[in-house]
Order: structure tokens, then C-alpha cells, then sequence
């Protein structure tokens, strides 16, 4: 009886047997065959026994664990199948999982990923020795099997502590823990992409390091339709002498950019204009929102694209106008306008000098027919039921977890952003981003804008 350890690199079913085909080997190239047969005189526990160790296999495939196989010494035939134990003793250093995150991800990669848009891998790895270490490395990615293979540095160097050692949540909460690889634009095209850890050192010592347990997933990027979004800046005028409030160039410039990395979007194609209020100050969100909705009746009649969303933004020098969207639209109808206030406050938690991005954030989403699921002094409208208590992003650090992947046009690092600590975008609470139940209903609601 021999063993054979590797990676899945291929499965195939063939009807005729029927016989399942795996090329097993540590990279595409560099394969052996095996296969697992179903015979006519197999007993109902040999049947399930062999459709298990293939379902194993498969699972393994998709996400690229090694894998053990026995066979015999002069035979390809496959016996028996499992996942190798990771000897911590030999190899310190183990990798604990791998998440592939664009806004919102669970480790099982239950967000779709979409082509085109800012992605980042994060590699949760775990030191079994003291003291700490700190490392950098390189992943490899390739767009399948046959593809050639693209080596992407770390952005960041991590430094593991052995108290945390098997533990991932404290790796997700902080993104300096995690080593983390910003892919090429290149590299998030519509399809697959195979991702391998190429090489690790200990940025100390500039030693390479053996990793344990190594995973090497397949991740799949999906189409998606762009954001079209116009941004109506209101100016106003107020007070004796008279003072003119118009926003400012950061509040549009960090709309646009928190839209790009919070919305399940690729790309947002925004255009903007400085208008005058037509109701007197201090006004109501409503009069901006018709004021808004004429605009755009005009920019429509006039050979717009009626899969623009027009978003009014007020400048809170004078007062604060509070937002709200013109309704919150059952179907399709990216003609439904929002507004909302913007400024340079905190609120205790926005630091990055402009609150207007997640505001309009909040206000966008009721025109994708997102309501409020009824947290932090909210209604509760959202009648299907916000799934994690309080407003959270996910149930535990360790279900979904929110991410910044960062812009560096506008100065913002990337940021984790932990799941009991951040909430819905479409609460009234603190920390806001979009959780996974929010971005899947924005998304299906943009491809029905765009058939």
C-alpha cells in the first residue's frame, strides 16, 4: 500500500464505470493520475464509501486542501482519501485560512466576487514557536490550470504572536495581522483564479520559511454593472450678512470613493454639479428631493441614461438638513432621488473628515429598495428580517467580516472591520458598512437596472 500527497489539480467524472479521473500533484503540470471506480458488484456501503471519498476530493478541489491518497503499490486506484494532519512541531509556522475579500466575505467565500474591483487576499497565519515572528511573502495566482502564473508581494508585513496561534478572529479584526496581497487589476477578470502561497520570509532575518497546511483555493470573479450615480452639490445662502454654503470637493471626491469600495460594484461612473437651492434655508430634504427629481427629468428628456441614480448633497455649514430618499422603490427604478446632508463631523467614529459618503451611502440604498431594519432608534421596515442581532455585519467575528480594501487616491488605508463591532449601512448605528445581506440585495437590484 502506498500514500500519495498533493493538491487536486483536476476531477473528472466519466459515466462509463462509472469512474471518477483525479490529477493529483503540486502544481498542473506536475500530476498523476488516479481514479476511483464504482463496479457493478459493489455492495450499497461500498458505493456510498466511494461517492464520499469523491465529494471529499471535489471539496478539496474547491478549496485547494491537500490531500492523501491510498492506493496500492502498482495500482492507481484510489482506497481511501483524507486531509493530512498539520505537525505543528515540525513546521511553526501554519497557515489558517485564506479569505479573498472585496467589502464583505465569510471564509467560506460566501460573497460572489466581481471583476474588476479592488480585491485583496488575506493569508491568516498561525506561529507555533516563541518568540513572535514577523513575515512578508509572495503569493502566486493563475487564471486556470493551464495559465501562466502571476507572483503578487505582500503589501504589509504581520507579525504572528503564538498566543493566537490556531486562532483566526483576532487575524480578521486587525489588518495588520493578516498578510495581506492587493491583486492586479489583470488578475480579477471575469473567471477563475488558482491562488498559492509562493514564498515566505521572516522579514527579520530574510530566512525563507516552510509553511504547514497550505491551501490553494479557486475563487471565481463574476460581471457586474457599474454604479451610475450624479452628485447635485445644493448651495444655499443664509444668515445676515448673508454666507453662501456650497460642499466641499472632499465630500464629493469621498462619495464616490466609499460607493466604489462599500457598493457591490466594479466601478462607479459619477459626474457632479454645484446647483442653487430653489426653496429658502433652512429646507427640508423633500424640497431637495423634487428640486433633484426635476434635474434629472430635464437630463433625461434630454438623452441621459435613465439608469442614473441623482443623489442631492447639502452642506451642513449652515444647518443640517436631514436625508431621506424620495420612496424606497418596490422594482427597479433608478428614478426614485435621495439627498442628505455632508460636513466635516465625526460623529464619534468617521475620521476620515467628510460623513457624507456613508450618509449617502445610507440614502442610495433606499433607492435600491433597501429599507431600515430597525436599529439604533430606527423603524423597523425591513419586513424579511435583518439576520444578525443588533444591526451587526455577522453573527461572530468569525462568520462575515467587513473589510476597506482602501483608496489610495484619497489617502484611506485598508482597514479590517469586525463584525461585532461595525453595522448595517442601513441602520441608524455607528461604524457603518455594508454587510452581506445589504450588498447581495443592492447587487440583485443593480442587474435588474441593467438587463
Amino acid at each position: 500500500m502506498a500514500i500519495t500527497t498533493g493538491f487536486v489539480q483536476r476531477l473528472t467524472w466519466l459515466e462509463s464505470g462509472p469512474t471518477a479521473c483525479i490529477w493529483l500533484g503540486s502544481t498542473p503540470t506536475s500530476t498523476d493520475l488516479f481514479f476511483i471506480q464504482v463496479r457493478a458488484g459493489d455492495s450499497d456501503a461500498d458505493v456510498n464509501f466511494k461517492c464520499s471519498m469523491v465529494g471529499l476530493l471535489f471539496q478539496a478541489q474547491v478549496t485547494g486542501r491537500q490531500v492523501d491518497v491510498s492506493h496500492g503499490a502498482s495500482s492507481s486506484e484510489v482506497t481511501s482519501a483524507g486531509t493530512p494532519l498539520c505537525n505543528v512541531a515540525a513546521t511553526p509556522l501554519q497557515l489558517d485560512a485564506i479569505e479573498v475579500t472585496q467589502a464583505i466575505q465569510s471564509l467560506s467565500q460566501g460573497v460572489p466576487l466581481l471583476a474588476g474591483k479592488r480585491t485583496v487576499v488575506r493569508l491568516y497565519l498561525s506561529w507555533y514557536s516563541t518568540p513572535g515572528i514577523s513575515v512578508q511573502g509572495q503569493i502566486a495566482v493563475r487564471q486556470g490550470p493551464g495559465g501562466p502564473s502571476v507572483t503578487v508581494a505582500s503589501a504589509n508585513t504581520a507579525t504572528l504572536d503564538p498566543a493566537q496561534a490556531g486562532s483566526v478572529g483576532p487575524k480578521r479584526n486587525d489588518a495588520t495581522r493578516s498578510l495581506n496581497f492587493l491583486l492586479p487589476i489583470l488578475q480579477t477578470v471575469e473567471g477563475p483564479l488558482i491562488i498559492s502561497v509562493a514564498g515566505l520570509t521572516n522579514s527579520a532575518t530574510g530566512a525563507a520559511l516552510t509553511l504547514g497546511c497550505e491551501t490553494r483555493p479557486t475563487v471565481w470573479f463574476h460581471r457586474s454593472p457599474p454604479l451610475r450615480v450624479r452628485i447635485l452639490g445644493m448651495s444655499y445662502t443664509q444668515g445676515m450678512p448673508a454666507v453662501t454654503f456650497t460642499p466641499a470637493a472632499i465630500d464629493f471626491n469621498l462619495l464616490v470613493s466609499w460607493l466604489g469600495r462599500a457598493y457591490p460594484v466594479a466601478q462607479v461612473v459619477s459626474s457632479q454639479a454645484v446647483v442653487t437651492a430653489t426653496a429658502a434655508a433652512p429646507f427640508g430634504c423633500g424640497d431637495i428631493n423634487a428640486q433633484v427629481a426635476a434635474i434629472r427629468a430635464v437630463d433625461m428628456g434630454t438623452g441621459g441614461d435613465t439608469r442614473t441614480h441623482y443623489y442631492g448633497i447639502v452642506s451642513d455649514g449652515g444647518f443640517f438638513m436631514r436625508g431621506c430618499a424620495a420612496g424606497i422603490p418596490a422594482t427597479a427604478a433608478p428614478e426614485t432621488v435621495a439627498s442628505g446632508p455632508t460636513g466635516p463631523s465625526t460623529w464619534g467614529w468617521d475620521t476620515d473628515g467628510s460623513y457624507g459618503d456613508w450618509y449617502g451611502g445610507h440614502e442610495l440604498g433606499h433607492t435600491f429598495g433597501r429599507f431600515h431594519p430597525g436599529f439604533c432608534g430606527e423603524s423597523q421596515d425591513d419586513l424579511t428580517n435583518y439576520p444578525y442581532d443588533n444591526g451587526q455585519l455577522g453573527s461572530s467575528d468569525a462568520s462575515f467580516a467587513g473589510f476597506d480594501v482602501g483608496d489610495p487616491i484619497v489617502g484611506m488605508p485598508m482597514a479590517a472591520l469586525p463584525a461585532t463591532q461595525w453595522r448595517d449601512v442601513m441602520t441608524y448605528c455607528s461604524f457603518q458598512w455594508l454587510s452581506a445581506y445589504t450588498y447581495l440585495g443592492v447587487r440583485r437590484r443593480l442587474i435588474l437596472e441593467n438587463p
